[in-house]
């Protein structure tokens, strides 16, 4: 397929540079699959699609203020956002305001910036008291600590916000740019889908019998990343990391062998789960060709058929059965899947999302999950009602 399929015209007036202050009380776009018919709601009015024995899924990822500002010797100011780490005090971060050099962050933190053709900025921290380096730090008479950028990122560091949000972050987006339920620290963009649910509506959603359970995804910088190449089958996807609880893996696996509907809340959460997706009886091309699984990237099988997901692959020349496919395995793993329109889903049944920018891997997942012309049909009808979109904008339902 085509990368301008997947673009489409949006008003700078529609992307939300702010979100509501009641979480629940965006508006919930509803797509019907079968009828192609939609609906218009409020948020928290989603209780009403899900059903007793439902399986939510929720990914718990928490989002680092992983944004750091500081200064060049001369005065200019610089922006690093931190992407990867090397080692505790060794990055790749992307850089704005310096090409490289020494950065001040803060009193007793140094940043040293270098490049490479093509790649992210290598960043490298170092903390000194006076002129003397504090590595190792022996704090209070204990044992040498070494300093730690990670340490210090709550006191100087500031929460990410996409490209699209045209301000600084402030205060209240360390609260507001996170779901309620987020624990474990990893991700530098928030699954944003989840950013609608409240305590009180995750409460009352379980008091109706829908069974809630979380993954694990850390969204990395490459959700932001262009598609750059004309045809979308030649794209790769970042790897991030996931890690499916073995609870979570028992509830899905009980709800896919007797009928229940398996709900995910955002594309990452989507990601992490067909990834995970392990088919009962191995297919014939995993046994025979060394054909990877789960629904990730692989080159092409033989001439004519490009490049697409596994699964669509399988099942041109004889794979799974449907009765093995609904299947997903516990633990940890790297997800760089990339599903897009003729990739089959096996394990969600249904998805909560938000409004995605043009030609991104994310309005290609949803595109892949409600057909494309339903989808962009669905946008369509958004702008005209007024919906906002992107990250601190409004919810769509597709069942």
């Amino acid at each position: 397929m085509k990368l301008s399929d997947f673009d489409y015209q949006i008003s700078s007036e529609r992307i939300a540079q702010y979100p509501l202050i009641e979480r629940d009380s965006s508006k919930l776009f509803v797509i019907r699959r079968d009828s192609g018919r939609f609906e218009h709601r409020i948020f928290r009015d989603i209780i009403d699609y899900l059903q007793s024995g439902d399986v939510l899924i929720l990914n718990n990822t928490k989002v680092i203020p992983v944004r750091i500002y500081g200064v060049k010797p001369t005065g200019g100011k610089v922006e690093i956002t931190l992407l990867k780490e090397r080692s505790g005090n060794d990055w790749d971060a992307l850089v704005t305001g310096v090409r490289q050099g020494e950065v001040m962050l803060a009193e007793g933190i140094t940043a040293y910036v270098s490049r490479s053709n093509g790649k992210p900025a290598r960043v490298e921290f170092e903390f000194r008291r006076g002129n003397t380096p504090l590595n190792p730090l022996l704090i209070e008479g204990k044992s040498p600590v070494t300093p730690d950028i990670k340490t210090v990122l709550d006191k100087i560091g500031a929460m990410p916000l996409p490209p699209y949000i045209k301000r600084e972050a402030v205060q209240s987006d360390r609260a507001q740019y996170q779901t309620v339920y987020a624990e474990r620290d990893g991700a530098v963009a928030a699954p944003t889908a989840g950013l609608h649910f409240t305590d009180k509506l995750l409460r009352q959603i379980r008091d109706k019998g829908i069974i809630i359970k979380t993954i694990t995804l850390h969204v990395g910088h490459g959700t932001f990343k262009p598609v750059t190449v004309s045809d979308i089958g030649d794209h790769r996807m970042d790897e991030e990391y996931y890690e499916i609880p073995a609870d979570t893996a028992h509830a899905i696996n009980s709800a896919k062998s007797e009928g229940r509907r398996v709900i995910a809340v955002g594309t990452t959460a989507t990601r992490a789960l067909e990834a995970a997706n392990t088919p009962l009886t191995p297919s014939p091309l995993e046994r025979g060709a060394g054909v990877c699984n789960r629904g990730e990237l692989c080159p092409p099988l033989e001439k004519g058929l490009g490049s697409r997901c596994c699964e669509a692959l399988q099942r041109e020349v004889g794979g799974f059965s449907d009765d093995n496919l609904a299947h997903i395995k516990s633990g940890p793993g790297k997800a760089s899947i990339f599903l897009y329109p003729g990739c089959k889903f096996n394990i969600i049944d249904a998805l909560i999302t938000n409004f995605h920018q043009p030609k991104s891997t994310p309005m290609m997942l949803t595109s892949a999950f409600a057909g494309l012309d339903l989808l962009k049909k669905a946008y369509c009808e958004a702008q005209k009602k007024e919906y906002r979109f992107f990250s601190y904008g409004d919810a769509m339902l597709i069942i």
